[in-house]
């Protein structure tokens, strides 16, 4: 019901400057276009922003559209790509709805609020190592984003990488 025919996105932008991109989303089946949420995977469809493109997923949106499902992969297998050193130009990683802080009646924390906040920390404090590891070694920029933020509506946004400056705001 998102779906748009607007080209003007980073996706386009990406393709015309011949630069490669890849969505890594936890909880999609490899070779599929993942335009519908999965709850028994805990993977929702709205976190992945370019699946809201038809120059992506087609119009209609189809699961099996091979351009989308070429840039799409599951969040599985970014560990070998990194171990490779095969990771394209840019990088786009989902987690699922258990590790994203949110939370679902799915996940081992159920929606205690306490507790999905646990799981994302710790999600992310085994994960994220891996990545800015690679980002050093191939003078890259990491950015954490969350997509929701406190009652002052302040949300966090963190860069990393080794030409990134400490305390820049």
């Amino acid at each position: 019901s998102n779906s748009t025919s607007s080209t003007d996105h980073l996706v386009t932008q990406l393709t015309a400057a011949h630069l490669d991109w890849v969505s890594y989303q936890e909880g999609i089946t490899a070779g599929t276009c993942p335009i519908a949420s999965n709850s028994t995977a805990e993977f929702a469809a709205k976190h992945d922003p370019v699946l809201f493109f038809q120059d992506v997923v087609g119009n209609p949106p189809d699961g099996s559209n091979t351009y989308c499902a070429a840039h799409h992969k599951p969040y599985s297998a970014l560990a070998a790509d990194l171990a490779a050193g095969t990771l394209p130009a840019l990088v786009y990683v989902t987690p699922d709805l258990c590790h994203d802080m949110h939370g679902d009646l799915g996940c081992p924390s159920s929606i205690n609020p306490t507790a999905e906040i646990q799981d994302g920390d710790t999600w992310l404090s085994t994960e994220l190592p891996p990545i800015l590891a690679y980002a050093n070694a191939h003078d890259s920029v990491v950015y954490l984003v969350w997509d929701e933020g406190s009652v002052d509506e302040t949300m966090p946004f963190l860069a990393f990488g080794p030409h990134v400056h400490a305390g820049s705001s």
